[in-house]
């Protein structure tokens, strides 16, 4: 997993002594307060609670966007099927169509 830059975060035991459940990442300071706890259910596994840190940046974003909301599908719709599609793409090839 090193050689993909994740680190695993779990230390403890997570099922009869053994390290079974996992927890990655791939920073530092991304995850934190990890702790192997009781059980969910009836499972034997043991439940991994931990914390994820970071600060939430609402950024301005400069990039235009459509609104599908306004679209109008129907105008859309009757427009593409007013095309004559066979007499449009006739004698030409896949890309060129």
């Amino acid at each position: 997993m090193e050689h993909n830059f994740l680190t695993q975060l779990v230390r403890e035991p997570t099922r009869e002594g053994m390290l079974l459940d996992l927890l990655f990442a791939n920073r530092q300071g991304l995850v934190g307060k990890e702790m192997v706890g009781g059980h969910l259910g009836h499972s034997d596994h043991a439940v991994i609670v931990f914390l994820i840190l970071g600060e939430v940046r609402m950024g301005v974003s400069r990039t235009a966007t459509l609104s599908f909301r306004r679209s109008n599908f129907g105008l859309f719709k009757s427009l593409v099927d007013s095309v004559l599609w066979e007499e449009v793409l006739k004698g030409k090839e896949v890309q060129e169509g």
